[in-house]
């Protein structure tokens, strides 16, 4: 079939532009070895590089044993990474010198979209605050008092673990870990929050303890999108990120989003516990009812 002049016209015109855009890539390639400077990472010692879209973190369990304690990776789309497993190395990131070693943009933003404006998502004189009021309630003589309300919970996952061996005595294997994950929300909703989430009772079925229980494992499914969240973030309002998400082939993105908007369990009517402690009454002994009648638990709930 032959092509009319205007078909022509326009597949030279592709081609050239085509051609063009290649020329382009490859001078900017050519120019950004040129001028860039040394990696830092550059004479740390770590795995070869893989394909360009590999991370590296697939050498987790060899790095500190081949490299030591601290081995360059390249991260997703080839990116360098120090990986540091040193424990003295650590304390200094984690603990000591905390303010030098901040946070990645992708890890605050992501934490914020999620968590809102809490200790995890915030950063620099806003997060010392948070900190500053926090660490006190997690003191030595506070968590000493969480006891009566933490070992009921250990004693029932005991009990239900033990129910499922067999009573002659022969050997079974057990999935523990979704058991692992109710006893955990159940720990952190007694003794954080003051609040039953009947995690352990498996035959009751509660929207918002699925929804928290899902959290995790729906954010690993998406870790490889995580890169991408300050760029959507600076350039796209919430209404054009929901629509971002609506479109997305990625029924992760949709799952996350629903656990998010699920409302809370906690219920802060006019009798509960809870809410009698925010009006300053001394009921329980878990973290929030310590926090609520800290003197600085206002200037708390105003920073978050």
């Amino acid at each position: 079939m032959p092509f009319d002049k205007d078909t022509i016209m326009s597949l030279m015109l592709n081609l050239q532009a085509f051609g063009l855009l290649l020329v382009v890539l490859v001078v900017w390639s050519i120019s950004k070895k040129l001028t860039s400077e040394k990696s830092p990472l550059a004479n740390v010692p770590g795995p070869a590089k893989e394909h360009w879209l590999k991370d590296g973190l697939q050498y987790n369990l060899q790095l500190a044993e081949k490299y030591g304690g601290a081995a360059k990776i390249h991260a997703l789309l080839g990116e360098e990474q120090l990986y540091v497993s040193d424990p003295k190395a650590l304390h200094y990131i984690c603990a000591k010198e905390q303010h030098i070693y901040e946070e990645t943009d992708m890890f605050i933003m992501g934490n914020r979209l999620i968590f809102g404006e809490g200790l995890i998502s915030t950063r620099g004189e806003q997060h010392r605050k948070q900190r500053k009021i926090l660490n006190p309630m997690f003191s030595l003589g506070n968590m000493r008092h969480l006891l009566p309300v933490t070992q009921p919970i250990s004693d029932k996952l005991s009990s239900i673990i033990s129910s499922q061996l067999p009573p002659d005595g022969e050997t079974k294997e057990i999935d523990v870990l979704p058991l692992m994950s109710r006893g955990a929300l159940e720990y952190i909703g007694q003794a954080a929050l003051g609040h039953s989430f009947n995690a352990l009772d498996t035959s009751r079925h509660d929207e918002y303890t699925e929804a928290v229980r899902n959290l995790g494992p729906t954010t690993l499914r998406l870790i490889l999108f995580r890169p991408f969240i300050p760029v959507v973030v600076r350039n796209f309002l919430l209404y054009w990120r929901n629509k971002i998400m609506d479109w997305a082939p990625v029924p992760a993105l949709r799952e996350l989003r629903r656990i998010i908007r699920k409302p809370g369990g906690v219920n802060l009517n006019s009798g509960s516990p809870t809410q009698a402690r925010l009006n300053g009454k001394r009921e329980g002994t878990h973290v929030l009812s310590i926090m609520c009648l800290s003197p600085l638990s206002a200037c708390l709930f105003s920073l978050i």
